[in-house]
Formats: C-alpha cells, sequence, structure tokens
C-alpha cells in the first residue's frame, strides 16, 4: 500500500473547511432578506438554486475528502476530486455574493 502522508494532511484541511463552510453558507442565505429587502420573487429564487447548489458541492467536498482519508490506491484522485468541488462551491458562493450586493 502506498504511503501518502502529504494527501492525508490535504484531505483533512478539506474535511475542516467543509465544516466550517456550512454555516456560513446558511448564515449568508438568512440574512439575504436584509441585504435585498426589494428582490423579486424570480431573484429569491434564483439565490434559492444557488443556495441548494452550494450545500450540494459541499456535500460532494466532504464526501470525497472523507473517502480520501482511507487507505487505498485511489486516494489522491479522490483528494483531487475534493479540492475541485470545493473551488467549485468558491465560484457558486462568488457568485452569490455578488449577485446579493448588485
Amino acid at each position: 500500500m502506498p504511503n501518502y502522508p502529504e494527501i492525508d494532511r490535504v484531505v483533512l484541511t478539506l474535511i475542516q473547511a467543509t465544516a466550517l463552510l456550512f454555516p456560513v453558507v446558511f448564515l449568508t442565505f438568512r440574512f439575504y432578506d436584509d441585504a435585498k429587502p426589494e428582490a423579486s420573487e424570480a431573484e429569491v429564487e434564483s439565490a434559492a438554486k444557488k443556495f441548494v447548489y452550494m450545500i450540494a458541492v459541499l456535500t460532494v467536498t466532504g464526501f470525497f475528502a472523507s473517502i480520501g482519508i482511507l487507505d487505498f490506491s485511489l486516494k489522491p484522485m479522490f483528494a483531487f476530486i475534493s479540492t475541485m468541488s470545493l473551488a467549485g462551491f468558491f465560484l457558486l458562493y462568488g457568485w452569490f455574493i455578488f449577485d446579493l450586493v448588485t
């Protein structure tokens, strides 16, 4: 069995980041009405869809990071998928904030 101590550290960091980002997403969506009280029904629906996508991407990140902590030969692939899904989360979160501000 190959040994990947650096990937173990990356995957553990991804698990921690995922756990810490879930409340951030919920709190950001919670204050959507305060930041944009004049939002139309379509804007609120679009924001709710982005919220669901962000939660789904964070779930995928945590799932693949949890699998990536196990000792088997595909560990680097699962760490990579987890890293890319976290990058996708940040793109969605930035898009959500951009729509909130503009």
